[in-house]
């Protein structure tokens, strides 16, 4: 499990932070390159500290691709660590094409979608570029995720609520150019409506890959977490998120 997880941390670290970087990035175009941003400086900082940080550790700590028991009865499982499977040149080009398409859909579905409202502020538009931003990435996680525990979700539903709260209680501030802006966003339906649409253009299409890929071209890890289910059907057993005795869940797939 340790090369699994350390290359899956490792991948989806770049892959949070690229994403973000790409979200300032592409506003640069509508602000002349200049040093304005659609989001506060306390998003900014906050993003890495406390809106993505948790989840991943606990990933890192906790995610199984397999059991224990068909990682000893199946020895070439091995394999993806000593040939370097997972980590790989494939891998961070399949990571780089998925930040591209997600943040131009946490970017461009709410700028043009919040436009509609012609008396909409910049605020409101970084308030829905950063809760886009926060649910895609955390969202992706669980889509990457093996073994899904409670931990992880806590870590998860903690992240974005905490990206909330703290968003909220910033914008109480009246010395700021924010003020006030988490209320008007979030009393809009269009504003909950563009994070709707964020999430499901963003992760559409990585849905799409990871079930094709496992229906129709499933790799040594795949098969066996399908015989594992099979097994597990065949005497009645029941699955519990994070059960010692539960399969592993075989919801996502590794990065490429």
């Amino acid at each position: 499990w340790s090369y699994h997880r350390l290359a899956r941390v490792a991948l989806y670290t770049m892959y949070k932070n690229f994403l973000f970087v790409m979200i300032i990035f592409m506003f640069q175009f509508f602000a002349g390159f200049s040093d304005e941003t659609t989001m506060d400086e306390v998003a900014l900082m906050l993003y890495n500290i406390i809106y993505t940080t948790l989840p991943p550790l606990v990933m890192g700590i906790l995610d199984q691709d397999v059991s224990r028991e068909q990682l000893k009865s199946i020895p070439r499982l091995y394999a993806y660590g000593r040939c370097d499977m997972l980590y790989n040149t494939q891998h961070v080009l399949v990571c780089v094409g998925e930040v591209l398409w997600q943040s131009s859909a946490v970017f461009f579905v709410p700028y043009f979608g919040l436009m509609v409202q012609h008396d909409v502020d910049l605020t409101v538009v970084g308030l829905s570029h950063l809760y886009g931003g926060v649910l895609v990435v955390n969202l992706h996680l669980l889509m990457e995720t093996y073994f899904i525990t409670w931990h992880l979700l806590a870590a998860v539903g903690v992240s974005i609520g905490a990206s909330f709260i703290l968003q909220m209680v910033v914008d109480l501030d009246s010395t700021k150019g924010y003020y006030w802006s988490f209320f008007h966003a979030t009393g809009s339906g269009l504003f909950w409506l563009c994070l709707l649409m964020t999430c499901v253009v963003g992760l559409l299409p990585r849905f799409l890959r990871v079930a094709v890929g496992t229906v129709f071209f499933p790799d040594a890890a795949d098969h066996a977490r399908a015989s594992a289910c099979r097994s597990q059907s065949s005497f009645g057993s029941s699955f519990q998120i994070g059960s010692p005795r539960s399969t592993v869940v075989p919801f996502g797939s590794s990065m490429g």
